[in-house]
């Protein structure tokens, strides 16, 4: 477990090293035209992307007797979403290229409509290294993947092929992860995609699927619904303001995500204790969280003038309120993966529903008075989401919600004692708009952050000393 989480981060910070020099290289490479014209086009094909996997890799990683029959029927499934999904990406590609007046977006659609056929041809491979937490490979292919990504799209820039020089990397990317996959995993047996076994995969499919969509109906919801009853620049001062709190899942969330639902299946199949897991689980991220979300709602000014300019300062006053709603978010973050794991599919679905019902109707209902009502519901929101997925998990899987307070506890004294360094800065005056002043002050929270852990004993410091061997540091009772 302990080698699935290292690798997992290993990977994720490298794919966030070569983003980033991805970045800088194609800015200067590219007009801001092209990479215009290519997010179009991949916007268009985010709505294809959220039919594409349904829940299949959860299905191959979780189920307890994964026979060839169950394999056969989820390879049908697979290359039926993703024919489908090209064939109505393609006939209508010159279409939208008309529509936006840009044929090069109908050409990049194309392309994606190769990736699309690519995907199924390795999704029993992949499926297989995350399903026994070989995440040591899986961080070799995604590393070699994203340099190849990145070395594809600085070449057919510098040929001058424009927006389409992304689209090559792209498809040269999914093809390298196939290949790496086909290398790395050899199967002893041809699998076909057989049709009358998809029946065996299609009721986890339509409950996990479903869910999946609702919830990234949220995701893209918020902007349309915000851009119709408030302005454009109303939409971007928003993202502007989750974009500062969503650093937290690109450095640390999305790597322990990648991890948790083949570990709570193995746990499972193991019959051993996935509830106690989870609680861990729970204690460690709100450790994490809750302090860097404190710290960057007293910091908010400062984090958006050096991150964003001048002319985002619209966001100050929405970050406190997203870092409340994002820590109370945190709880119940990893409710999804547990429900899949467990069995419980059905759960999530229902779950899932009702938030998302109660989510865009209350955004709808708060809209027309400005972007502090919006955050300020999103408080509420996360509020109800954390009691309707409480009741279910304490129904369930026995994990009441004083199980779940309890395992923050500790979480929350380590916040608690972040907050101290705060006292002096506050009364003091200190220049908050000074980046040296509140460098040094991250360093001085960041010292009291790791005593803290040190005094509670806290499980996220018996980890990481885990990982050095040093578990005798942490005190004993």
């Amino acid at each position: 477990m302990r080698s699935a989480f290292l690798w997992s981060f290993a990977s994720n910070y490298l794919e966030v090293i070569i983003r980033i020099v991805s970045v800088v290289v194609l800015a200067r490479l590219l007009t801001p035209t092209e990479i215009g014209t290519f997010a179009i086009a991949g916007a268009i094909f985010a709505v294809a992307q959220m039919f594409r996997d349904m829940g299949l890799s959860s299905y191959l990683i979780k189920e307890e007797h994964l026979t060839d029959e169950k394999k056969s029927g989820a390879l049908f499934v697979s290359w039926f979403i993703c024919i489908s999904l090209s064939f109505i990406i393609y006939c209508s590609s010159d279409s939208i290229g008309k529509y936006y007046s840009n044929a090069e977006i109908g050409e990049i659609l194309n392309i994606f409509c190769i990736n699309l056929l690519l995907i199924p041809i390795g999704i029993l491979e992949q499926s297989h290294l995350r399903r026994k937490l070989d995440f040591k490979r899986l961080a070799g292919i995604t590393v070699l993947s994203q340099s190849v990504h990145l070395t594809i799209a600085i070449f057919f820039a510098y040929k001058e092929c424009g927006a389409l020089s992304l689209a090559y990397a792209s498809l040269a990317a999914t093809t390298t992860t196939i290949i790496m996959v086909k290398i790395l995993v050899p199967s002893r047996q041809l699998h076909l995609p057989i049709m009358r076994h998809a029946k065996l995969v299609l009721p986890f499919v339509f409950r996990v699927g479903g869910a999946n969509i609702l919830n990234s109906s949220n995701e893209q919801g918020q902007p349309i619904i915000v851009g119709k009853l408030l302005k454009e620049d109303a939409v971007a001062i928003l993202d502007k303001g989750l974009a500062a709190i969503m650093m937290l899942d690109q450095f640390v969330f999305n790597a322990i995500q990648r991890v948790l639902v083949p570990l709570f299946s193995e746990l499972k199949r193991e019959r051993k204790n996935v509830q106690s897991t989870y609680l861990t689980i729970v204690c460690v991220v709100t450790c994490i969280a809750w302090p860097f979300l404190v710290y960057l709602g007293y910091h908010a000014e400062i984090v958006v003038l050096v991150l964003f300019g001048k002319q985002w300062i619209g966001a100050i006053a929405l970050i406190p309120f997203l870092c409340t709603a994002f820590a109370i978010a945190t709880i119940s973050r990893y409710v999804s993966e547990l429900l899949t794991s467990t069995g419980l599919e059905s759960q999530l679905l229902r779950i899932s529903i009702v938030v998302t019902a109660v989510r865009l109707t209350t955004l709808i209902l708060v809209a027309s008075f400005g972007l502090v009502a919006i955050v300020m519901s999103l408080v509420v929101v996360e509020l109800f989401k954390f009691v309707i997925t409480s009741f279910y998990i304490n129904k369930y899987l026995n994990i009441s919600p004083y199980d779940i307070l309890t395992a923050c506890s500790k979480s929350f004294i380590v916040m608690l004692f972040c907050l101290v360094p705060l006292i002096p800065f506050h009364l003091l005056n200190w220049d908050s708009s000074s980046l040296i002043v509140v460098v040094l002050h991250s360093l001085l929270v960041c010292g009291v952050w790791l005593t803290s852990l040190y005094l509670t004993k806290h499980p996220l410091l018996q980890m990481l000393l885990s990982l050095t061997g040093s578990q005798r540091l942490v005190p004993r009772d």
